[in-house]
């Protein structure tokens, strides 16, 4: 076997091996969930063991996920995010935007429950 090939296998084992960058919190999971949504679909979504959440515009997958498992001591499985843009309103002759804002939807591991729902 010739160096240059045993060189370019080592690359190929390095690239394998890259780690993911740990997410730190660090108690801060309060400022990435702002609230629960308890809206229809959601308390339906409640009986797939799906929970919705209204999060910072800033937050991302893992943080999410990372914040969920801190607050309430559950294992989610699935995090899914999407962003709602704002709605244009009238008052008068005056015109203004609501806020856009960033809506995750976190599927728990089976057996685990968020007691916030309960009763809604």
């Amino acid at each position: 076997m010739s160096l240059s090939k045993i060189e370019k296998s080592e690359k190929k084992e390095k690239k394998a091996v890259a780690k993911k960058k740990e997410v730190s919190i660090n108690g801060q999971a309060f400022r990435v969930l702002e609230r629960p949504r308890v809206t229809e679909k959601g308390s339906f979504l409640g009986s797939l063991n799906q929970y919705v959440f209204i999060v910072s515009r800033e937050a991302n997958k893992r943080e999410v996920k990372k914040a969920i498992e801190e607050l309430y001591s559950v294992k989610a499985l699935k995090v899914n995010i999407t962003n709602v843009k704002g709605k244009e309103r009238k008052s008068g002759r005056s015109r203004g935007r609501t806020r856009a804002w960033k809506k995750a939807i976190i599927t728990l591991k089976q057996g685990d429950t968020i007691k916030l729902f309960e009763g809604v």
